[in-house]
């Protein structure tokens, strides 16, 4: 009895302390986890952001291209040259219709514009 008597006002003296420095511990954890979780997605949507990036690039280098390539077609072809310096929307239509359908195939071009 007289090892009860002592042991409890030990134990209530140490109960505070030890809780709180449990609850510091915890605390100090779950921010170390926070903060990596926090590191780990901003390396993964950086890298996500380069690909996609990158990607990008090469689809708009890979339009540019096929763009080039059917104006250098167009631009061959004195009498679409002449329709379109005289505005003749009639010709125009003519000489167009079969390159855009060819192009709406391959491409899926919707609007053909002349400028």
């Amino acid at each position: 009895m007289n090892k009860n008597k002592v042991f409890k006002p030990i134990q209530k003296r140490l109960q505070t302390p030890l809780f709180s420095i449990l609850l510091i511990l915890i605390i100090i954890f779950s921010l170390v986890i926070v903060n990596l979780q926090n590191k780990n997605v901003n390396k993964s949507s950086k890298i996500l952001m380069e690909t996609i990036l990158a990607k990008l690039a090469v689809m708009i280098e890979l339009q540019s291209e096929s763009l080039s390539a059917i104006q250098l077609t167009l631009l061959k072809d004195t009498k679409l040259i002449e329709a379109i310096k005289n505005q003749n929307r009639k010709d125009l239509l003519i000489l167009c219709n079969p390159i855009y359908k060819q192009l709406r195939k391959k491409f899926s071009i919707t609007h053909f514009y002349f400028h």
